[in-house]
């Protein structure tokens, strides 16, 4: 689950309806993701094996959601979504990392705060995988219930009237 949508700003949004697709542009200030984890790494001379759930929060999110989409029975609906990120800040939580050992656990989420930016890259395709469909699952929920045809202000409509 993903936390933290109600904060988002488009900054930009370019369509090419011709192709029908359309890109959108925006930032989030601060986003956060509940997962599951599993991992296995070796620090010094410890192996260390790990499952278990935390979150993982990244700080002023920016995105470019590149979007697909068809007509289908009247509604408009996603079916490709490409999502390209950058984020300034990662923060891992992962205490219930060990039950046993609540100082290793503290240690380890020290370790991967303090090198946040050598993880990201391991992080970065599942967190944008889950990002994505919990855009388009939010995104097709949406429209689904708006026809194609009221997402859009006829031709000959005076935007004064509108006011």
């Amino acid at each position: 689950m993903v936390y933290g949508w109600e904060n988002t700003t488009f900054t930009k949004v370019k369509g090419n309806w011709n192709k029908k697709s359309f890109d959108i542009y925006g930032k989030i200030p601060r986003l956060a993701a509940k997962l599951d984890y599993s991992f296995a790494t070796k620090f010094i001379a410890f192996v260390f094996n790990a499952t278990g759930n935390g979150t993982v929060e990244i700080q002023n999110f920016q995105f470019i959601i590149k979007n697909n989409f068809v007509v289908n029975h009247g509604y408009f609906k996603l079916y490709k979504v490409g999502l390209t990120t950058q984020v300034s800040r990662g923060i891992f939580d992962l205490t219930n990392t060990n039950s046993d050992n609540t100082d290793l656990a503290i240690v380890v989420n020290q370790l991967l705060n303090e090198s946040w930016q050598e993880i990201w890259p391991e992080v970065k395709p599942i967190f944008e995988n889950l990002l994505r469909e919990n855009f388009v699952q939010m995104a097709n929920n949406m429209l689904s219930s708006v026809t194609y045809e009221d997402l859009f202000l006829p031709e000959d409509t005076v935007m004064d009237n509108l006011k």
